[in-house]
């Protein structure tokens, strides 16, 4: 029986229609069923109807479009799902909407005949509100570049068709405010997961629609949280997958652009866990470089600056596990430290030095301009002229604050905390140009808020922590609760004494005693 999204199912005909014809049992095996494969005919495939109910059909409800020409009547209203009729179909949440929103929907679904033609209707819809920027180059849509590939893919693996299903259908009940269609993406998402269980070990594990599956799941823990950790946890998995099939694998196409657009994910897992980046490796640095440069054609400068950034980004993770190292054991040797000191300040330069080609190639990268009424802390805040460059600048900032504080832990220990706390409020005052971004804006922006975080002191801690609450509005996953953990924790870098007093870290020389000071972001 086909899947009905809801808290009800409808009986519809299983049979791909060939065995329809013939009157016979069909599997419903993808792309095409066995008994077709084994008779050697063409499988037409299965034309699947989805039907979100929230109350058993009726002979009135019924006729849900009659007398109207092209299928469509009025769209739902975009407040609350009371207004909605109880036998609201994909096809009249696909139509245009009147209310607000990010990005505009010029689609409009008449009957569909493929048998997954609803899938990427509603891929496109997912697409239009969560990836299409005006006012961005569409080279530096990795996200768009990466999810045009797919539906060529739909039919090829069920755990990519439960995937996209369940990411599109979650997107659709958050724009609409209805959490019926919330609850019927969450029975997706068991499916899919369950799938993708059973094929990991596989060889269909390794395909790319089992890693842009991965990808899209752990998207979908962005729109729905249903744990604060799954999103981290499907990037791990996905960082796996990827180092499995290895870096030849994913040089050009569809490969090529899922590893781009879901690079700074990898990153921050890696940060997140205190391990070396596997991007971090000459290997796979060289299918990171945009797939024009090997055509012979010139791509959009910002595309450069974007690999160059992310290039320095990814050595990050590896010099704080380095740091963390040293910190743990009881008598480190100065060689060790002098150069995991070096490495840190070398990454510093690279990064000023980037910073400076950023500068150049996008003057001015941002504008100030005056705060909204009832701002009272950052009187002036940015602009910026897409919110691409928003996140680069930004995620500049956080780097440094964390390279200042590895900095600050060796000694001679070197006072930089007022330098972070600039550099913090640099990021808070891009907060509100990145969320009048969308989707796109507001996923930008939570790393380097995090951080901004961890390395301020109480008035600014108390003006971020109202801003997460406004990313609702684009999807579940609780910003502050990674504030909360990561200011458990003591911040990103992790130094355990194992018992040693203060009066023993001296002794050995180790690490100055512990700093107090709010604006210290990590405890020793």
């Amino acid at each position: 029986m086909p899947r009905v999204m809801g808290a009800h199912r409808v009986q519809r005909s299983a049979k791909c229609a060939e065995c329809k014809n013939r009157r016979v049992k069909c599997g419903r095996e993808k792309p095409s069923c066995l008994r077709c494969r084994n008779g050697s005919r063409p499988c037409p495939g299965y034309e699947e109807k989805y039907i979100f109910l929230e109350q058993p059909r009726t002979p009135q409800s019924r006729g849900l479009h009659q007398g109207t020409d092209s299928g469509l009547e009025s769209p739902p209203s975009t407040t609350s799902n009371k207004s909605r009729s109880p036998s609201s179909s994909i096809a009249e949440i696909a139509a245009p909407a009147t209310g607000s929103c990010d990005a505009p929907f010029d689609y409009k679904i008449n009957t569909l005949y493929s048998p997954h033609a609803t899938e990427k209707q509603l891929l496109s819809l997912y697409i239009s509100s969560t990836c299409l920027i005006p006012t961005l180059p569409r080279e530096l849509c990795l996200f768009r570049e990466w999810l045009d590939y797919v539906p060529q893919h739909l039919g090829t693996s069920g755990v990519l068709h439960d995937a996209v299903q369940c990411i599109t259908v979650a997107q659709l009940g958050r724009f609409y405010h209805d959490d019926t269609f919330i609850q019927g993406s969450w029975s997706i998402y068991i499916q899919a997961l369950h799938r993708l269980q059973g094929i990991v070990v596989t060889p269909e594990g390794s395909s790319p629609q089992t890693l842009c599956a991965t990808l899209l799941l752990s998207q979908y823990e962005f729109l729905t949280c249903s744990h604060k950790a799954s999103w981290i946890v499907h990037a791990g998995g996905a960082a796996r997958l990827m180092q499995e099939r290895g870096p030849q694998a994913h040089k050009r196409g569809f490969e090529n652009a899922m590893l781009r657009a879901f690079r700074p994910k990898m990153i921050c897992k890696a940060l997140m866990d205190g391990v070396d980046c596997f991007l971090d490796n000459e290997d796979w640095r060289s299918v990171l470089h945009h797939e024009s440069q090997s055509q012979g054609q010139d791509p959009h400068q910002l595309v450069h600056l974007s690999d160059e950034f992310y290039e320095i980004l990814a050595s990050l993770p590896g010099v704080i596990k380095q740091t963390n190292s040293l910190h743990r054991a009881l008598n480190p040797a100065e060689e060790e430290m002098s150069h995991a000191l070096e490495r840190a300040r070398n990454l510093q330069r690279n990064l000023e030095s980037w910073y400076g080609k950023l500068r150049a190639a996008t003057y001015p990268p941002f504008w100030l301009v005056r705060s909204g009424p009832g701002e009272s802390l950052f009187l002036w805040r940015y602009d910026y002229k897409n919110h691409h460059i928003t996140g680069l600048v930004c995620s500049y900032y956080a780097s440094l604050i964390v390279v200042n504080d590895i900095i600050t832990s060796f000694p001679p220990s070197e006072n930089l905390s007022r330098e972070n706390t600039l550099y913090a409020s640099e990021i808070c005052k891009s907060v509100e140009f990145a969320y009048s971004q969308g989707f796109q804006g507001a996923y930008t922006i939570i790393f380097p808020l995090t951080v901004a975080y961890l390395a301020s002191g109480p008035e600014i801690r108390s003006w971020i922590r109202d801003w997460p609450r406004k990313f609702d509005k684009y999807f579940d996953i609780k910003v502050w609760q990674v504030f909360e953990k990561m200011d458990a924790k003591g911040g990103i870098i992790q130094k355990r004494r194992y018992g040693r007093d203060e009066a023993e870290c001296n002794r050995v020389g180790l690490i100055n005693p512990p700093n107090t000071d709010a604006n210290h972001m990590y405890s020793v």
